[in-house]
């Protein structure tokens, strides 16, 4: 995990670590504490060896889509635009990963069971575990975050 949330920080992402085989933050004031410091991440992962690697979400929007079957993607022209992102699989559904300075956090917002992520949230990234079940890549986020694509202007349009 350490060497995972290294990495993160190397691209420009900030994170902290959650405690193990859940979402719960592993520190006192949790995404408000997150950083790209390479030597206080390895401070809190040395400490906390099995920590999940909770990702900070300002200047992002993260689209949580809860349910691996949820119909909001059955439309096969919004899975293309949004399979242009980084992509995860997580325990309930999948995550993906825009850069949007003014994204903000909603829960149910663009769909049932299709929340947001941005100013002021945090997602959990892979290779963490929650509820015995890993998160992984579909598409890497292995770019800096000023490279990652913009959101579709019809989710900015539904928020």
């Amino acid at each position: 995990m350490k060497s995972a949330a290294l990495r993160y920080a190397d691209l420009g992402y900030r994170v902290f670590p959650c405690r193990s085989n859940s979402k719960l933050p592993a520190t006192a004031h949790g995404c408000l504490e997150a950083t790209c410091d390479p030597d206080l991440i390895e401070i809190w992962w040395t400490a906390h060896p099995g920590a999940n690697i909770g990702l900070a979400t300002d200047g992002l929007l993260v689209i949580d889509v809860d349910g691996r079957q949820n119909p909001w993607l059955d439309d096969p022209e919004r899975v293309l635009e949004l399979s242009a992102a980084p992509n995860s699989l997580t325990p309930k559904g999948k995550h993906f990963f825009f850069r949007h300075a003014a994204g903000k956090c909603s829960v149910g917002t663009l769909a049932d069971h299709v929340d947001t992520r941005g100013a002021g949230g945090y997602v959990i990234v892979p290779p963490s575990i929650v509820v015995g079940i890993q998160y992984t890549w579909i598409t890497e986020l292995d770019m800096p975050t000023d490279q990652l694509p913009e959101p579709p202007r019809w989710i900015l349009e539904d928020k």
